[in-house]
């Protein structure tokens, strides 16, 4: 399998997983987008709000941050990897986003 192949298998495993604590209230998984055999990975915290509701990092304030600084540098958005340590919005379930990580737990590709 390539890059791509088990990001999405990991994707559509982490989507059935209603374990997940952060997944009760959440709109939808957040994942990531972009290239995955890019050499530059962009990595946040977590979802927020705009994230939740269009279920893609880096959509909202950041996001658009992030988009002038890759134009800046003339680096499309679509050639970089954008995810999230969490993928799903701890404020839409109410956790405190300190609390995150830990409870979300590890995956791993089998």
């Amino acid at each position: 399998m390539n890059k791509l192949e088990l990001l999405n298998e990991l994707k559509e495993k982490m989507e059935v997983d209603a374990s997940l604590p952060l997944r009760r209230g959440a709109t939808q998984l957040v994942f990531g987008v972009g290239n995955s055999d890019s050499e530059l990975l962009f990595c946040g915290e977590g979802p927020g709000y705009w994230e939740d509701q269009k279920g893609e990092p880096f959509v909202g304030n950041a996001g658009k941050l992030l988009d002038s600084l890759l134009q800046s540098i003339k680096l499309p958005r679509q050639e970089v990897y954008i995810t999230n340590v969490v993928h799903c919005s701890s404020s839409a379930s109410g956790k405190q986003r300190s609390f995150a990580g830990r409870d979300c737990g590890l995956w791993k590709i089998s």
